[in-house]
């Protein structure tokens, strides 16, 4: 399978908007291993706790298949403080059962199985895949998750004249 490709100014990207990069990198025998749970949490628990933009990719960093962001801005104060730790916890949708969906197990279907049961994606398949990464971008003071996503999705869309797979809007 092709995957489509994100390519942005990294440069640009790390001088105007990006305070920090951090990757994390799962091998598919770690995924779909019995300690997996433990694996994810372990790398997760390492990322800052604060929101943040992110990357799911498939075999190479540049192989997106989905931007996300944590934390929103409100009127009360700048930005929430729903962290990506947090984000990258919680579900990612309900299956056909009705049950919750972690990302923790999002990831494990899409890797393992090439399918996700989440009803919103499990329509969507992915083959051949030995390594997932998240890349999580910290915004600098002042530089809204919100635009910083939004940037990373425009550059996506400019270059592929699609959304990535698992954005199904945006």
């Amino acid at each position: 399978m092709s995957y489509s490709k994100i390519f942005f100014d990294r440069q640009m990207l790390e001088l105007n908007y990006v305070d920090d990069i951090l990757k994390v990198h799962f091998r598919k025998e770690e995924i779909s291993s019995s300690k997996w749970s433990e694996i994810y949490k372990d790398k997760i628990n390492a990322l800052h706790n604060m929101p943040a933009v992110y990357t799911f990719s498939v075999n190479e960093l540049e192989n997106v298949v989905y931007v996300g962001m944590s934390g929103k801005i409100n009127q009360r104060d700048s930005q929430s403080r729903w962290s990506i730790k947090n984000r990258l916890m919680a579900s990612r949708g309900k299956d056909s059962m009705g049950k919750d969906v972690s990302t923790r197990e999002f990831i494990r279907q899409i890797c393992v199985l090439n399918r996700s049961n989440i009803k919103r994606y499990n329509h969507l398949v992915l083959e051949d895949i030995d390594d997932f990464f998240i890349q999580v971008f910290y915004p600098k003071e002042n530089i809204l998750c919100g635009f910083l996503e939004a940037c990373l999705i425009s550059e996506y869309y400019i270059r592929n004249t699609a959304l990535p797979q698992f954005n199904l809007a945006f």
